[in-house]
């Protein structure tokens, strides 16, 4: 099944959005990430929508452009169907859904090779996958098959349901990154557009890095480009592909080594201590509280207070119906940014591997 929706659309359907995932839903719903209205009515990009159902448990992908909107649609698809976990492929409203770009569009053959039929058998990806269905199951189950009933979605209280929802991340949430490194890298191989977990753009030789969602990183390259042209000031780009489930890895192996992160965000939640991605964003660098019984994943790289980056968040473009940089990300603000990111001295942190007084597990 897919839907296409946008603004307050979104958040119209956040009461259906969290069973869905517990009932083994396959769902893409097409997003164009709009403004909701607030103090006025405004109908234009901005990521308020998404981000109210930002937590729903649903796998979450950004397109920075409409060509990587259009390939994040199948890779999407591919991995709603292996983790039988609904999904969000979301781009920019009017800044990616409404201009006129040159993309490559799928052809037939590509998309039968890639994803497949709905009827086609395959092997179960998990084990407990294997427990509810067997061996092998449908591509795309069927929630109502007589010759092969399971249990979805049944009524629980008490442990039984918290229980339940303890089982579900173990063993339905935890293996989504992986479906999706491969599914992007299976997509690379076909048509040589590789994406990943992050986009990552002239972030090697540098100590400040921006970091964005959807058309924003556009600009934001491009003024990389000016402000190492034009000033020799080295700086980078970071676009984060995959919202939910949070590439936590990815994103501590990015910023291992640099100084700055400057977090650009499409909404201000003005009651909040920081915008969503911030939130996210800025405890990877470094993880301020962590037990020693929930250690960092195997792929994270150690992270010490000496080499973690100062986090600069800011709101920039709510509400844009364009993209030119004298309206969204102007060179000049990259440099006001850039600079109070060089001049501020790095907050002291406590190394998130040697903190034992903490008492709040995090994942």
């Amino acid at each position: 099944m897919v839907n296409f929706t946008s603004g307050q659309g979104v958040v119209y359907g956040v009461e259906q959005y969290y069973h869905a995932p517990g009932k083994g839903s396959t769902m893409v719903l097409e997003v164009g990430a709009r403004a909701l209205t607030k103090h006025a009515l405004n109908v234009h990009c901005g990521h308020d929508d998404i981000y109210g159902a930002l937590d729903t448990g649903w796998i979450m992908l950004m397109g920075k452009d409409a060509q990587q909107a259009a390939d994040q649609a199948l890779i999407l698809r591919r991995v709603t169907e292996l983790s039988l976990t609904p999904g969000m492929n979301i781009m920019d409203g009017f800044l990616t859904t409404h201009l006129e770009r040159t993309f490559y569009k799928h052809e037939s053959d590509l998309i039968r090779e890639y994803l497949g039929a709905p009827e086609d058998v395959i092997d179960c990806p998990t084990e407990a996958q294997r427990v509810l269905f067997g061996p092998t199951r449908r591509r795309v189950p069927k929630m109502m098959d007589l010759t092969n009933p399971i249990l979805l979605g049944p009524v629980q209280n008490q442990e039984h349901y918290m229980q339940g929802i303890v089982a579900r991340r173990n063993n339905f949430a935890e293996p989504i990154l992986d479906f999706l490194e491969a599914a992007y890298k299976d997509f690379g191989e076909l048509t040589g557009r590789r994406y990943g977990l992050l986009s990552q753009y002239k972030t090697d030789d540098t100590d400040t890095v921006f970091v964005s969602l959807g058309s924003a990183a556009e600009n934001i390259e491009a003024a990389v480009d000016y402000l190492r042209e034009s000033r020799g000031v080295k700086v980078g780009s970071i676009h984060v592909n995959v919202i939910r489930p949070f590439p936590e890895a990815a994103i501590v192996a990015a910023l291992k080594g640099k100084k700055n992160v400057i977090i650009l965000e499409r909404t201000d939640e003005a009651l909040s201590p920081d915008n969503p991605l911030a939130k996210t964003f800025a405890p990877r660098s470094p993880r301020p509280f962590r037990l020693k019984a929930a250690p960092l994943p195997q792929a994270c790289p150690p992270s010490r207070s000496t080499n973690c980056p100062r986090s600069s968040p800011a709101p920039t473009a709510l509400g844009r119906a364009t993209s030119a940089p004298s309206t969204s990300l102007a060179p000049t603000s990259l440099q006001l940014l850039t600079a109070r990111a060089r001049t501020a001295k790095p907050q002291p942190t406590a190394s998130p591997l040697s903190s034992s007084a903490s008492t709040t597990p995090t994942r």
